[in-house]
């Protein structure tokens, strides 16, 4: 079965194929296999809960393309379960601040896991190098062994986690919320007791 040019990849169906081989396949492949990031693509992804791979390049970048067309291309093709995709720093700003990145900070792979809302950032030093291909397939053989550290991009949330301690975020948010609220009333009671003072000094003086 022919899928078109952009997702480039093929099923054959043998006496043994079955529905769930074929649904299997279609849910693996129902993603490009590289696709510039936008808004709608991102909410797509995580509907479906899948781990993108975003390759946050300057598009103009000579060095930066080859990296995308070859090594993150071939990778891509056999990792069907992930997602990948690229964006442009310089016109995709707006997605870059929510992983707290700007252009200087470029490029980077960022990958994402929607199944836990979390995030990961890789140096990506390695866009000449010649090991492109064995580093890329380690940053996928620690996901898969567990061995990275991701982040929410809240460091009082990543902090709790390290300590065993999983609160979600809207949890926090209303703790927070409740202790500036607390600490705000006992800044008031203060400042009003000072006041009082400074009122009963002067009562005394004119006194």
């Amino acid at each position: 079965m022919g899928i078109n040019s952009e997702y480039n990849i093929h099923l054959s169906f043998t006496s043994s194929t079955t529905c769930d081989d074929i649904k299997n396949f279609i849910d693996e492949n129902k993603y490009p296999i590289m696709k510039r990031l936008d808004e709608n693509y991102l909410s797509r992804v995580k509907r479906d809960k899948r781990i993108l791979f975003i390759a946050a390049i300057f598009t103009k970048e000579i060095t930066h393309i080859h990296f995308l067309k070859t090594f993150l291309h071939n990778v891509a093709f056999v990792k069907r379960k992930y997602v990948f995709s690229f964006l442009d720093a310089n016109e995709d700003q707006n997605i870059l601040r929510f992983f707290n990145l700007n252009s200087k900070d470029i490029p980077k792979i960022v990958i994402y896991d929607f199944s836990i809302g979390k995030y990961f950032i890789d140096n990506f030093s390695y866009l000449n190098d010649e090991d492109s291909m064995t580093k890329l397939n380690n940053l996928i053989g620690n996901i898969e062994n567990g061995n990275i550290r991701w982040t929410s991009g809240y460091l009082l949330e990543d902090f709790l986690e390290t300590m065993g301690i999983k609160i979600s975020r809207n949890i926090l948010l209303v703790i927070f919320l409740f202790v500036v609220t607390l600490i705000f009333i006992v800044l008031g009671i203060v400042l009003c007791n000072f006041l009082d003072k400074i009122k009963e000094v002067r009562k005394i003086k004119k006194e």
